[in-house]
């Protein structure tokens, strides 16, 4: 089942879609023409709005009439008055404003380019300020890592230091003690018994501990 709309409400909706469409337009410094621009880019959005609204209202008598059987010699009249406007604002675009149009588009087009030449080279600017700041907050971090991790090399080169420079065990232990026998008690020297185990001796006592660390 359809819900029946009253006129009120159609009424306030219409009022609240206006308003936000009041809101949502520019303001009217944005849409004023600038001081330096271009004078002949103005006086054509003036003619072409001028002629948009002669057309709607052309079309807008034209249903008027027949919806409401106005007089037949009155709708003609304006129609031809508003046909003619139109012939007008067509002739400006055609055969003023375009032709004036080609001869300055070198200058329109110089200056187009260079707005945007501005613009880009305003972005780019920006990205690269951007990186650079990526970059250094990357740098700081990696430069506190680095002395954190020279502390911790430091600590341990402290360590190895230390024990490589503490006194021997060594240089404390007791030098051996070496008994030799008397000559007579030596073995017999034989052909067959090496050099080595003809002179031997024995040796008592702690050996030296090589080892120092």
């Amino acid at each position: 089942m359809a819900t029946t709309t009253t006129l009120p409400d159609i009424l306030s909706s219409f009022t609240t879609a206006t308003d936000a469409a009041i809101h949502g337009l520019p303001e009217s410094a944005v849409l004023a023409p600038p001081e330096d621009g271009i004078t002949l880019l103005d006086v054509k959005n003036e003619i072409f709005l001028a002629y948009l609204q002669a057309l709607a209202l052309r079309n807008l008598n034209v249903i008027r009439s027949i919806k409401h059987g106005d007089d037949a010699s009155a709708t003609h009249a304006l129609s031809e008055a508003l046909t003619k406007k139109l012939v007008e604002h067509r002739v400006y675009l055609e055969r003023g404003v375009k032709p004036l149009e080609a001869k300055i588009k070198y200058q329109v087009d110089k200056v187009v380019k260079a707005a945007d030449d501005e613009e880009r080279d305003t972005a780019q600017k920006a990205k690269v300020a951007a990186t650079t700041a990526q970059r250094a907050a990357a740098t700081n971090e990696d430069g506190e890592s680095d002395e954190h991790d020279d502390d911790s090399d430091a600590s341990a080169d402290a360590g190895i230091d230390a024990l490589a420079y503490r006194p021997s065990r060594a240089a404390f232990s007791k030098p051996p003690t070496v008994v030799c026998p008397p000559p007579w008690k030596q073995p017999l020297e034989h052909p067959n018994i090496d050099h080595m185990q003809q002179h031997y001796c024995i040796t008592s006592g702690p050996s030296p501990d090589v080892n120092t660390g």
